[in-house]
Protein backbone atom coordinates (compact mmCIF):
# COMPACT_ATOMS: atom_id res chain seq x y z
CA UNK A 1 0.00 0.00 0.00
CA UNK A 2 2.93 2.49 0.72
CA UNK A 3 4.48 1.46 -2.53
CA UNK A 4 1.66 2.35 -4.27
CA UNK A 5 1.05 5.59 -2.64
CA UNK A 6 4.84 6.49 -3.35
CA UNK A 7 3.87 5.33 -7.04
CA UNK A 8 0.78 7.67 -7.32
CA UNK A 9 3.16 10.24 -5.86
CA UNK A 10 5.52 9.92 -8.45
CA UNK A 11 2.75 10.07 -11.35
CA UNK A 12 1.16 12.92 -9.89
CA UNK A 13 4.20 14.90 -9.60
CA UNK A 14 5.29 14.20 -12.98
CA UNK A 15 1.77 15.28 -14.78
CA UNK A 16 2.12 18.40 -12.43
CA UNK A 17 5.13 19.16 -14.38
CA UNK A 18 3.37 18.23 -18.20
CA UNK A 19 1.02 20.77 -17.46
CA UNK A 20 1.83 24.26 -18.67
CA UNK A 21 -0.27 26.49 -16.65
CA UNK A 22 0.38 29.59 -14.54
CA UNK A 23 1.77 29.14 -10.94
CA UNK A 24 -1.19 30.25 -9.34
CA UNK A 25 -3.33 27.58 -11.10
CA UNK A 26 -0.89 25.23 -10.28
CA UNK A 27 -1.11 26.24 -6.85
CA UNK A 28 -4.63 25.91 -6.77
CA UNK A 29 -4.94 22.82 -9.21
CA UNK A 30 -2.27 20.86 -7.52
CA UNK A 31 -1.23 22.15 -3.61
CA UNK A 32 -4.59 22.46 -2.52
CA UNK A 33 -4.13 26.29 -1.98
CA UNK A 34 -7.34 28.80 -1.73
CA UNK A 35 -9.23 29.47 -4.84
CA UNK A 36 -11.21 32.35 -3.40
CA UNK A 37 -9.85 33.39 -0.01
CA UNK A 38 -12.80 35.06 0.61
CA UNK A 39 -15.18 32.58 1.21
CA UNK A 40 -13.15 29.57 1.49
CA UNK A 41 -13.64 27.62 -1.76
CA UNK A 42 -10.86 25.35 -2.20
CA UNK A 43 -9.46 22.36 -3.74
CA UNK A 44 -8.72 19.02 -2.15
CA UNK A 45 -5.13 17.99 -2.92
CA UNK A 46 -5.43 14.50 -2.21
CA UNK A 47 -9.26 13.96 -4.00
CA UNK A 48 -7.55 16.07 -6.67
CA UNK A 49 -4.68 13.54 -6.55
CA UNK A 50 -6.96 10.54 -7.26
CA UNK A 51 -9.16 11.96 -9.56
CA UNK A 52 -6.03 13.30 -11.84
CA UNK A 53 -5.01 10.16 -12.16
CA UNK A 54 -8.62 9.03 -13.28
CA UNK A 55 -8.38 11.47 -15.83
CA UNK A 56 -4.57 10.21 -17.16
CA UNK A 57 -6.61 6.43 -17.45
CA UNK A 58 -9.41 7.62 -18.80
CA UNK A 59 -8.78 10.12 -21.41
CA UNK A 60 -4.54 10.21 -21.44
CA UNK A 61 -2.94 13.71 -21.36
CA UNK A 62 -4.88 15.15 -24.45
CA UNK A 63 -7.88 16.06 -22.91
CA UNK A 64 -6.52 16.41 -19.51
CA UNK A 65 -6.42 19.86 -19.27
CA UNK A 66 -10.22 20.20 -20.49
CA UNK A 67 -11.20 18.29 -17.52
CA UNK A 68 -9.13 19.38 -15.30
CA UNK A 69 -11.38 22.72 -16.30
CA UNK A 70 -14.41 21.16 -15.30
CA UNK A 71 -13.56 20.40 -11.80
CA UNK A 72 -12.02 23.48 -10.99
CA UNK A 73 -14.66 24.68 -8.18
CA UNK A 74 -16.06 28.65 -8.94
CA UNK A 75 -17.12 30.56 -5.75
CA UNK A 76 -21.41 31.28 -6.88
CA UNK A 77 -21.71 33.18 -2.86
CA UNK A 78 -22.99 36.58 -4.07
CA UNK A 79 -21.36 39.74 -3.17
CA UNK A 80 -22.28 43.08 -3.68
CA UNK A 81 -19.86 44.78 -6.51
CA UNK A 82 -19.27 48.38 -4.60
CA UNK A 83 -17.49 51.41 -4.22
CA UNK A 84 -15.82 52.55 -1.49
CA UNK A 85 -18.62 53.86 0.74
CA UNK A 86 -21.17 51.22 -1.20
CA UNK A 87 -23.42 54.20 -1.70
CA UNK A 88 -23.65 52.19 -4.87
CA UNK A 89 -24.08 49.07 -5.66
CA UNK A 90 -25.19 45.49 -7.72
CA UNK A 91 -25.07 41.89 -6.60
CA UNK A 92 -22.97 39.71 -8.50
CA UNK A 93 -21.25 36.30 -8.64
CA UNK A 94 -17.86 36.43 -6.34
CA UNK A 95 -15.57 35.08 -8.98
CA UNK A 96 -16.59 37.53 -11.49
CA UNK A 97 -14.81 40.34 -9.63
CA UNK A 98 -12.28 38.39 -7.38
CA UNK A 99 -11.13 35.78 -9.47
CA UNK A 100 -7.55 36.66 -11.05
CA UNK A 101 -7.74 37.26 -15.13
CA UNK A 102 -5.19 33.94 -15.61
CA UNK A 103 -7.69 31.68 -13.73
CA UNK A 104 -10.69 32.93 -15.50
CA UNK A 105 -8.98 33.12 -18.93
CA UNK A 106 -8.33 28.82 -18.12
CA UNK A 107 -11.80 28.72 -17.19
CA UNK A 108 -12.61 30.19 -20.71
CA UNK A 109 -14.76 32.66 -18.38
CA UNK A 110 -12.95 36.23 -19.23
CA UNK A 111 -15.72 37.81 -20.90
CA UNK A 112 -17.29 37.06 -17.62
CA UNK A 113 -15.11 39.61 -15.83
CA UNK A 114 -16.44 42.36 -14.07
CA UNK A 115 -14.44 45.35 -12.93
CA UNK A 116 -14.79 46.32 -9.19
CA UNK A 117 -17.00 49.15 -9.76
CA UNK A 118 -15.07 52.19 -9.53
CA UNK A 119 -15.05 55.11 -6.32
CA UNK A 120 -18.27 57.63 -6.61
CA UNK A 121 -18.19 60.98 -5.54
CA UNK A 122 -19.96 61.38 -2.83
CA UNK A 123 -18.18 63.39 0.40
CA UNK A 124 -18.38 61.43 2.90
CA UNK A 125 -19.36 63.69 5.90
CA UNK A 126 -19.57 61.78 9.00
CA UNK A 127 -18.32 62.81 12.33
CA UNK A 128 -14.25 62.34 12.68
CA UNK A 129 -14.04 60.69 17.13
CA UNK A 130 -13.79 64.40 18.01
CA UNK A 131 -17.72 64.94 17.09
CA UNK A 132 -16.41 68.38 15.78
CA UNK A 133 -14.88 68.06 12.22
CA UNK A 134 -16.58 65.76 9.70
CA UNK A 135 -14.78 63.58 6.85
CA UNK A 136 -14.38 65.34 3.82
CA UNK A 137 -12.64 62.59 1.84
CA UNK A 138 -14.71 61.46 -1.33
CA UNK A 139 -15.94 57.57 -1.65
CA UNK A 140 -14.20 56.65 1.90
CA UNK A 141 -14.58 53.33 3.15
CA UNK A 142 -15.48 54.03 6.15
CA UNK A 143 -19.01 55.86 5.67
CA UNK A 144 -21.43 56.16 8.63
CA UNK A 145 -19.36 54.07 10.93
CA UNK A 146 -19.02 55.34 14.29
CA UNK A 147 -15.63 54.87 16.01
CA UNK A 148 -13.30 55.40 18.64
CA UNK A 149 -9.89 56.66 19.16
CA UNK A 150 -8.43 52.90 18.12
CA UNK A 151 -5.86 52.68 15.65
CA UNK A 152 -7.48 48.58 14.82
CA UNK A 153 -11.30 50.21 14.03
CA UNK A 154 -9.41 52.83 11.88
CA UNK A 155 -6.09 51.81 10.59
CA UNK A 156 -5.60 54.55 8.06
CA UNK A 157 -6.94 57.06 10.60
CA UNK A 158 -9.34 58.33 8.43
CA UNK A 159 -12.13 59.30 11.07
CA UNK A 160 -9.22 60.44 13.74
CA UNK A 161 -9.07 64.09 14.47
CA UNK A 162 -5.58 64.77 13.88
CA UNK A 163 -6.00 68.34 14.63
CA UNK A 164 -4.81 69.76 17.70
CA UNK A 165 -7.49 70.88 19.84
CA UNK A 166 -5.60 74.21 21.12
CA UNK A 167 -8.18 75.24 23.56
CA UNK A 168 -6.75 77.59 26.78
CA UNK A 169 -6.24 75.00 30.13
CA UNK A 170 -7.82 75.89 32.96
CA UNK A 171 -3.95 77.06 34.55
CA UNK A 172 -4.93 80.17 32.18
CA UNK A 173 -1.57 80.00 30.72
CA UNK A 174 -1.14 76.98 28.27
CA UNK A 175 -3.35 75.77 25.76
CA UNK A 176 -4.10 71.97 25.37
CA UNK A 177 -2.29 69.93 23.16
CA UNK A 178 -4.28 66.93 22.84
CA UNK A 179 -5.98 65.67 20.29
CA UNK A 180 -9.51 67.77 18.88
CA UNK A 181 -12.14 66.20 21.00
CA UNK A 182 -15.64 67.49 22.33
CA UNK A 183 -15.84 68.79 26.10
CA UNK A 184 -14.16 69.63 28.75
CA UNK A 185 -9.98 70.01 28.21
CA UNK A 186 -7.62 67.46 30.32
CA UNK A 187 -5.76 69.83 33.47
CA UNK A 188 -2.91 71.14 32.22
CA UNK A 189 0.13 68.74 32.31
CA UNK A 190 3.15 71.31 32.94
CA UNK A 191 5.01 71.16 36.06
CA UNK A 192 6.28 75.05 37.20
CA UNK A 193 10.07 74.51 38.15
CA UNK A 194 11.63 78.24 38.83
CA UNK A 195 8.88 80.55 40.06
CA UNK A 196 6.80 80.58 43.73
CA UNK A 197 3.54 81.03 43.87
CA UNK A 198 1.40 83.24 45.85
CA UNK A 199 -1.94 84.01 46.65
CA UNK A 200 -4.01 86.73 46.48
CA UNK A 201 -3.12 88.17 49.88
CA UNK A 202 1.00 87.12 49.76
CA UNK A 203 0.31 85.72 53.20
CA UNK A 204 0.50 81.83 51.61
CA UNK A 205 3.29 80.66 49.39
CA UNK A 206 3.78 77.16 47.31
CA UNK A 207 7.81 76.85 46.60
CA UNK A 208 8.19 74.95 43.07
CA UNK A 209 8.05 72.42 41.40
CA UNK A 210 4.35 72.42 41.38
CA UNK A 211 1.68 71.31 38.58
CA UNK A 212 0.61 74.50 36.77
CA UNK A 213 -3.00 75.39 37.76
CA UNK A 214 -2.45 74.73 40.97
CA UNK A 215 -4.15 77.02 43.44
CA UNK A 216 -2.67 78.29 47.09
CA UNK A 217 -5.54 77.04 50.25
CA UNK A 218 -5.34 80.25 52.21
CA UNK A 219 -6.98 80.40 55.76
CA UNK A 220 -6.34 84.43 55.74
CA UNK A 221 -9.71 86.55 55.17
CA UNK A 222 -10.20 87.77 51.82
CA UNK A 223 -8.68 90.90 50.99
CA UNK A 224 -10.79 91.69 47.64
CA UNK A 225 -12.88 94.96 47.77
CA UNK A 226 -16.62 94.33 46.29
CA UNK A 227 -19.04 96.14 43.92
CA UNK A 228 -20.99 96.64 46.90
CA UNK A 229 -20.39 97.91 50.51
CA UNK A 230 -20.14 94.33 51.97
CA UNK A 231 -16.42 92.86 52.29
CA UNK A 232 -16.37 89.50 51.68
CA UNK A 233 -16.65 86.78 54.19
CA UNK A 234 -14.28 83.79 52.56
CA UNK A 235 -10.90 83.05 53.28
CA UNK A 236 -8.07 84.25 50.79
CA UNK A 237 -9.56 82.70 46.87
CA UNK A 238 -8.28 82.76 43.39
CA UNK A 239 -11.24 84.54 40.89
CA UNK A 240 -13.73 87.01 41.89
CA UNK A 241 -15.83 86.90 45.39
CA UNK A 242 -19.13 84.77 45.66
CA UNK A 243 -22.16 86.67 45.40
CA UNK A 244 -22.94 88.61 48.38
CA UNK A 245 -25.70 86.77 50.99
CA UNK A 246 -26.24 90.50 52.78
CA UNK A 247 -29.25 91.51 52.87
CA UNK A 248 -30.06 95.51 51.69
CA UNK A 249 -32.35 97.76 49.79
CA UNK A 250 -32.72 98.78 46.02
CA UNK A 251 -34.50 100.75 43.42
CA UNK A 252 -37.67 98.19 41.64
CA UNK A 253 -38.14 97.78 38.25
CA UNK A 254 -40.48 100.29 37.73
CA UNK A 255 -37.97 103.15 39.77
CA UNK A 256 -41.18 104.14 41.77
CA UNK A 257 -40.12 102.80 45.23
CA UNK A 258 -37.55 101.33 47.26
CA UNK A 259 -37.48 97.17 48.40
CA UNK A 260 -36.16 96.21 51.82
CA UNK A 261 -34.33 92.76 52.67
CA UNK A 262 -33.17 92.44 49.15
CA UNK A 263 -30.22 90.06 48.73
CA UNK A 264 -27.08 92.23 47.85
CA UNK A 265 -25.74 89.59 45.58
CA UNK A 266 -28.90 89.35 43.59
CA UNK A 267 -28.44 91.62 40.48
CA UNK A 268 -31.97 91.85 39.29
CA UNK A 269 -33.39 94.70 40.40
CA UNK A 270 -36.59 94.01 42.68
CA UNK A 271 -40.72 93.72 41.94
CA UNK A 272 -42.45 96.11 44.31
CA UNK A 273 -45.82 94.38 43.31
CA UNK A 274 -47.44 98.27 42.47
CA UNK A 275 -49.59 98.66 39.09
CA UNK A 276 -47.08 100.37 36.50
CA UNK A 277 -49.08 103.14 35.59
CA UNK A 278 -46.95 104.62 32.86
CA UNK A 279 -48.22 106.47 29.79
CA UNK A 280 -48.20 104.33 26.89
CA UNK A 281 -47.05 105.46 23.53
CA UNK A 282 -50.69 105.62 22.01
CA UNK A 283 -51.16 108.60 24.80
CA UNK A 284 -54.74 107.11 25.71
CA UNK A 285 -53.72 104.45 28.48
CA UNK A 286 -51.38 103.66 30.83
CA UNK A 287 -49.85 100.35 31.39
CA UNK A 288 -51.69 98.35 34.29
CA UNK A 289 -48.71 95.72 34.66
CA UNK A 290 -47.26 94.86 37.51
CA UNK A 291 -44.00 96.71 38.25
CA UNK A 292 -41.42 95.83 35.24
CA UNK A 293 -38.74 97.15 33.02
CA UNK A 294 -40.19 99.38 29.90
CA UNK A 295 -38.59 99.26 27.14
CA UNK A 296 -39.87 100.99 23.93
CA UNK A 297 -40.06 97.40 21.91
CA UNK A 298 -42.15 96.16 24.91
CA UNK A 299 -44.29 99.65 25.01
CA UNK A 300 -45.14 99.48 21.30
CA UNK A 301 -46.62 95.98 21.66
CA UNK A 302 -48.91 97.37 24.47
CA UNK A 303 -49.66 100.47 23.06
CA UNK A 304 -53.09 99.28 20.97
CA UNK A 305 -54.51 97.52 23.82
CA UNK A 306 -56.89 98.76 26.29
CA UNK A 307 -55.24 97.84 29.66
Amino acid sequence: MKFLNQLENKIFEETKEKIDIAKPLTNSIFDGQLLCGIHKEKINTEANLKLILTLLKVSGTDQLMENIRKFIPICKHEIHNSCNCKSKSYKTYCYKVNYPDDILAFLKKTNEKEPKMKNCKKVCNTPKTCKIHNCDRVCCELFGKKISNNIGADPNGYHICMLICGKVLDCGKHKCEDFCHKGKCSHCPNTIKDVPLFCHCKKTKIDPPYACGTQPICKFDCIRERKCEHPCTSSCHAGECPPCPELTFKMCKCKKSIVNDVVCGNEKPPDCEEICGVMLPCGNHTCRLKCHIHTEEYDNKYSNYNL
